[in-house]
């Protein structure tokens, strides 16, 4: 009969904790603990919540004091003064011409000293007398030639004879 109570009793037991429907069940968890969402989606949501943020913090900001723009000098024409033409000296003049002179045939006399052992001309006469096409070309491509004060005429010389090629 002891038996026979314990049996009921334990039954009786078993029967009462159970129920029908089932409990809360846990979400099921990865192995290595990530959330259930991919990582795009996890960055994507982390990214919205950065800027929802962001634009909380915008919205909120104080009212700043408004910042006073920089604005250009206005430079005004001055009036020009009368020009004053300075006459030199034609002995000057000319002495500069010869300068020029002087040393676009020393420009002339260098690049056919150091084309002598190449191939490019027969003789020294060949030489004298593409340079000098080359300073008939600058001649006449600049205006007044030797005539002028400044030194274009030397430097176009001096740059067609660095460039040459037969």
């Amino acid at each position: 009969m002891q038996m026979s109570f314990f049996l009921v009793l334990l039954i009786l037991l078993g029967v009462s904790c159970s129920s029908s429907t089932p409990g809360p069940q846990l979400q099921k968890m990865d192995s290595l603990y990530r959330p259930s969402e991919s990582r795009e989606e996890y960055l994507r949501r982390m990214a919205l919540e950065r800027y929802r943020a962001l634009r909380l913090e915008y919205l909120n900001r104080p009212d700043k004091v408004k910042r006073v723009q920089f604005k250009k000098p206005v430079y005004k024409a001055q009036p020009k003064e009368n020009l004053v033409l300075v006459v030199e000296d034609p002995a000057v003049l000319l002495r500069r011409r010869e300068d020029r002179e002087a040393e676009i045939m020393q420009n002339i006399d260098l690049y056919c000293i150091k084309k002598q052992d190449s191939t490019e001309f027969n003789s020294a006469a060949e030489c004298r007398e593409f340079c000098t096409n080359i300073l008939l070309d600058c001649e006449s491509e600049v205006e007044n030639g030797f005539e002028r004060k400044d030194r274009s005429l030397v430097m176009c010389v001096k740059n067609r004879l660095s460039r040459a090629r037969i």
